[in-house]
């Protein structure tokens, strides 16, 4: 069964995106079979694939294969078709890039333009619509090692539904103080999106029997570090500011240079 580690802050522009290709390219060279999937409407991970790994343009991914076509299909059926059983061959969504490299991608261009952030703005607070990712997630996990999520600077259901499942969390920063705010709430909304669902929610118990333990947070690094410039002062206040209670939040000791 893979570990699947959501990679995330709500600040934009602080290496999320960066950092799932590389640990995808760090895993699956070490003989790891990994998967990315792209939860983020702006579909930035998906266009580097499509354009790199594909060799085309990802206006010329079929709906088909897209992330948003399942989504959308799964809504449309607890919609209208509760009672119905969707046949959906979850390869298709699966792209290779190489030995050990899948990927799936989420669309600007789904339909002319049903982005996720679309699709996202028709589910409802209810546990099915939350499993939906869950129910995608579950069908492949056992065919990986590790399955890296790269979601977006918002705390929209999708993104939700991503904190319920995934088994483990990573936040990239940057040395400033908005970053380091973002880093505080991200935080603490993941495990208020768990607590919410999976302990106090009237059917919390079948919510924890559907999406497991709450997330860990694995650590923080820091992205856009420059060699040049003393930092001392700003990483104090960033451990400072990010101290969270009497829980230890740790931090890797490794910088991602410019």
């Amino acid at each position: 069964m893979a570990k699947i580690i959501l990679v995330g802050n709500y600040k934009g522009g602080v290496g999320k995106t960066t950092a799932v290709i590389n640990l995808a390219d760090a895993f699956s060279s070490k003989g790891f079979k990994v998967l990315t999937v792209d939860l983020d409407p702006q579909s930035s991970l998906s266009e580097i694939q499509a354009e790199n790994f594909h060799q085309g343009s990802l206006k010329e991914i079929p709906d088909q294969e897209t992330l948003n076509y399942f989504i959308d299909l799964s809504i449309l059926s607890l919609e209208k078709y509760p009672d119905r059983k969707n046949k959906l061959n979850f390869q298709k969504l699966i792209h290779n890039y190489r030995k050990n490299y899948d990927y799936v991608l989420s669309s600007l261009f789904y339909q002319n333009g049903k982005g996720l952030d679309n699709l996202v703005g028709k589910m409802k607070i209810e546990i099915p619509f939350l499993s939906i990712l869950r129910d995608f997630l579950f069908a492949v996990r056992e065919d990986y090692d590790f399955i890296f999520l790269d979601s977006p600077p918002t705390c929209n259901w999708l993104t939700q539904s991503a904190f319920l499942y995934s088994d483990f969390y990573l936040v990239p920063t940057i040395l400033d103080k908005i970053s380091t705010d973002g880093v505080r709430q991200y935080i603490y909304n993941v495990e208020k999106t768990y607590r919410e669902i999976c302990e106090e929610h009237e059917d919390a118990v079948l919510a924890k029997n559907i999406f497991g333990d709450c997330p860990k947070l694995l650590g923080v690094f820091w992205n856009r570090y420059r060699a040049n410039v003393n930092y001392t002062v700003e990483v104090e206040n960033f451990k400072s500011a990010i101290a969270h209670g009497d829980k230890m939040i740790p931090i890797f000791d490794c910088k991602i240079h410019d």
